[in-house]
């Protein structure tokens, strides 16, 4: 429905409905299952959060993907406001990063889609490298964290993290499995 003469005597203000994906049950006994995990592990190792490798990825895109429902110009006439827009020349990078101990580690760059064997190619060749600089000791200690994107949840990814980090990896596929849709617990 168009409202044409809006009363501004309300005061109202334009709200839009913020979008996410829909929990499950099982998905609140994993995500506190993955809470109590964690708590029994800091009560046991109070220093074991700095010695985990908390890693993310982010996509940016060249068109910048801006979501019009939220991109309001209020104006007693239509101002007939446009704005500029290629879809030609479209490009999209990944950036992983993490931070180990309060140390930022990375970041870096993949200008390619992330599958499994790039993700892998990463772990092998490129991760070591952004390492350099961590104490041996630390790394020959730390967990490393990932979520359960595709990539991550590789046959071929699990067991290159089941050599490298033995019972000390977190992720979908893990003995300790990153929970659905958890940003912090």
């Amino acid at each position: 429905m168009f409202i044409k003469n809006i009363d501004f005597n309300f005061r109202l203000h334009p709200y839009h409905v913020v979008l996410h994906q829909a929990l499950t049950m099982q998905d609140f006994d994993k995500r506190l299952d993955y809470c109590h995990w964690l708590l029994n592990m800091v009560a046991e190792d109070p220093r074991l959060l700095s010695k985990i490798l908390w890693t993310d990825e982010a996509t940016f895109k060249s068109d910048g993907q801006v979501n019009l429902h939220n991109m309001h110009y209020w104006a007693r006439n239509n101002p007939r406001w446009m704005r500029e827009v290629q879809h030609q020349g479209r490009w999209s990078i990944n950036v992983w990063c993490g931070i180990l101990g309060g140390i930022i580690i990375g970041p870096f760059i993949f200008d390619q889609p992330l599958t499994g064997e790039i993700y892998l190619n990463f772990l092998t060749n490129h991760l070591p490298v952004l390492l350099e600089n961590v104490p041996l000791e630390t790394r020959r200690n730390m967990f490393f964290q990932h979520d359960g994107c595709p990539a991550h949840f590789s046959v071929m990814v699990r067991q290159f993290l089941d050599r490298t980090f033995p019972n000390r990896w977190i992720g979908r596929g893990s003995l300790f499995p990153w929970p659905p849709r958890l940003v912090c617990c």
